[in-house]
C-alpha cells in the first residue's frame, strides 16, 4: 500500500507542475456531462489496476477494498485541491490523507 501511496504522491507532484492546465481541463470535464462519465470509468480502471497490484499483499476482496480506499483518498484530495483553485499544497494534503488511511483512519468511535 505504501508503494501505491508513493506513486500517487508522484502523480500529485506532476499535477502541481501542470496546475494551470489541470484546472482548465477539470473545469471543462465537470461542466460537460459527456466527459464526466469517462472520467468516472477511468477511476474504476485505476481501482482495478491497484487491486491487481495489491493482490500479492491482500487476499480477494481485501485487495479491492484497499484499492477502493486508495482511490477514494485520491479523489477527495484532488477534488479539494480543484475546489481551492489548485492553490493548496496537493502533495502535503495527499501525504496527510495517506497517513490517515495507513493509520486505520484514526481511533475507533467511542461507544
Amino acid at each position: 500500500v505504501q508503494t501505491v501511496g508513493r506513486a500517487c504522491l508522484q502523480i500529485a507532484a506532476q499535477y502541481v507542475a501542470e496546475r494551470t492546465v489541470r484546472l482548465a481541463v477539470h473545469r471543462v470535464v465537470t461542466a460537460t456531462p459527456s466527459l464526466s462519465a469517462p472520467d468516472a470509468q477511468l477511476d474504476g480502471q485505476w481501482e482495478a489496476v491497484i487491486a491487481t497490484a495489491l493482490g500479492e499483499q491482500f487476499a480477494g476482496p481485501q485487495a479491492r477494498v484497499a484499492a477502493g480506499a486508495i482511490i477514494g483518498v485520491m479523489r477527495a484530495v484532488v477534488r479539494d485541491w480543484f475546489a481551492a483553485d489548485c492553490k493548496t499544497d496537493l502533495v502535503a494534503t495527499g501525504e496527510q490523507a495517506f497517513a490517515l488511511l495507513a493509520g486505520g483512519l484514526g481511533p475507533p468511535p467511542s461507544a
